[in-house]
């Protein structure tokens, strides 16, 4: 667990750990299906608060053919924010943390490789979905690695909320 530096946030709110994440990254990137959730709502607004970039992916479209763009807004970007559907929303389109994981780590492996994007920080909220894949995406391309969550390790899965260091960390093993 020495990959990922875990910051439990002062309050167990989940949109405050947004905020958080949206204005320590240079830009954020949410991978998602439905962009009207309160989660996506949220993360909008706190990016475009801190006068950030916002950069949403959908999903269901051919997720390379934003690569190009993508890259031209990160060219300077140093510190990087992934946010997204959690996988109860996911869920219903049939998505996988699996698919989540897999998506998410092509497309950072791909700005990084093939677009030279230099990242010295991948940071997430941690939630299951994209922000999970965030994190695992970043420690396998050996990138500094934050999960800024909220306070009590307070995750969102299939079952429901759970408050619980342990399982909060296994899920990143």
């Amino acid at each position: 667990m020495t990959d990922i530096t875990f910051i439990e946030d002062s309050s167990s709110n989940y949109g405050h750990r947004t905020y958080v994440n949206a204005y320590s990254a240079d830009a954020t990137i949410a991978f998602a299906v439905d962009f009207t959730t309160a989660g996506e709502k949220c993360t909008k607004n706190a990016v475009l608060q801190a006068n950030k970039i916002y950069i949403p992916i959908n999903i269901l479209d051919d997720v390379n053919s934003y690569l190009d763009d993508v890259a031209l807004k990160l060219r300077d970007c140093k510190t990087l924010n992934i946010a997204g559907n959690g996988i109860m929303t996911l869920k219903k389109y049939g998505i996988s943390q699996n698919e989540c994981d897999e998506i998410v780590y092509n497309f950072l492996y791909k700005l990084i490789h093939d677009y030279g994007c230099s990242f010295i920080e991948i940071r997430s909220g941690g939630q299951t979905g994209f922000d999970e894949s965030g994190i695992k995406a970043s420690v396998m391309l050996g990138i500094k690695t934050i999960c800024c969550l909220p306070k009590g390790w307070r995750y969102r899965a299939l079952s429901g909320d759970i408050s619980n260091e342990e399982s909060f960390k296994q899920r990143f093993l």
